[in-house]
């Protein structure tokens, strides 16, 4: 074997087969795998491959920009090439949509909301916000602790609003989800 920088293709194919087990006609990846699921080999230190990925590259060529491959065989630690199929990710979208997974509604197509977003907007608005402040001015003035508590937000939640330093309104996607 030549050094890991001048692999050919052939040796890349190689080195991935044999970490592989071969079950009912999948290359089955044996190492490492991501919090998904997919196959990732840590090849030196500073080299680090989704094995699906490489062996997809080194058999058929380079993904396109904007593209994903898909797993046909729903084995998610299956490497080989024929198990796979690259397509964009809008049509991805869409056919996760039609086997009935994904985001439906006004949100199809748009990127839904962080859960932090989410659950400060079902804490705090803008009334809320001011009943806070009124009651910070309030003598004796109550701490951020007890603020925190009486409003059921985090301690630095209620540290930003009685500053006035900044309160997350609604996100659009919520505005879009009232609105339908």
């Amino acid at each position: 074997m030549s050094k890991l920088g001048v692999w050919s293709k052939r040796e890349w194919l190689q080195q991935i087969r044999a970490r592989c087990e071969e079950v009912g006609g999948c290359w089955v990846w044996t190492g490492t795998v991501t919090r998904h699921g997919a196959p990732r080999w840590t090849v030196t230190r500073d080299l680090q491959v989704r094995v699906h990925r490489r062996a997809w590259e080194v058999v058929v060529g380079p993904i396109a920009p904007g593209h994903v491959l898909v797993n046909q065989c729903g084995e998610p630690r299956c490497c080989r090439p024929a198990h796979y199929v690259c397509m964009s990710k809008g049509d991805h979208m869409r056919s996760e949509l039609a086997a009935g997974r994904g985001v439906r509604g006004p949100l199809l197509g748009l990127a839904v909301a962080r859960s932090w977003r989410k659950r400060a907007d079902r804490k705090m608005n803008p009334e809320r916000a001011a009943l806070m402040r009124a009651r910070r001015a309030e003598q004796p003035t109550p701490s951020i602790d007890v603020l925190a508590h009486e409003f059921g937000v985090s301690r630095a939640t209620a540290w930003y609003v009685v500053s006035g330093r900044r309160w997350v309104p609604p996100s659009p996607f919520d505005l879009m989800r009232l609105a339908a």
